[in-house]
């Protein structure tokens, strides 16, 4: 390898202890998960999900934007302000992020679309985006 030769590595998942009174769509916050800046699991007693930062949110593809902004899909882009709830929503984290999620992760992420979101244009967005999606090492 030359010395001009520089090795990406892949970030790690950290906890965090979320700040007293940190509060989410689903009620407080016992704790947090960071994939990344900006891409943060929010874990509340009954429920939790992703929140994404308004920087990360201007980064989602346009394809995740249009179809959210779409009234099909009774969902809207500028109401979520950043929530993805973690039962179905979250796929659309791992989709447009996918570097920073394990292999298992962006699979069940797809299957959770096709099943839960199946307006969602999902092949298409796949095929359009297959430059993200390389095989990264199990995490452990």
């Amino acid at each position: 390898m030359s010395e001009n030769t520089t090795i990406e590595k892949k970030p790690e998942i950290k906890w965090l202890t979320p700040g007293k009174g940190t509060y989410t769509p689903w009620g407080k916050a016992d704790g947090v998960y960071r994939y990344a800046t900006g891409i943060n699991s929010y874990i509340t007693p009954g429920h939790g999900g992703f929140h994404l930062s308004p920087s990360r949110m201007a980064q989602l593809p346009q394809m995740i934007k249009d179809w959210l902004r779409s009234p099909e899909n009774g969902w809207s882009y500028d109401q979520c302000r950043g929530w993805f709830e973690e039962d179905c929503n979250w796929c659309l984290v791992v989709l447009a992020f996918p570097v920073y999620f394990t292999e298992n992760q962006r699979e069940s992420a797809i299957s959770t679309c096709r099943r839960w979101l199946p307006e969602f244009p999902l092949d298409k967005y796949l095929w359009s985006h297959t430059a993200h999606w390389e095989p990264l090492p199990a995490r452990r």
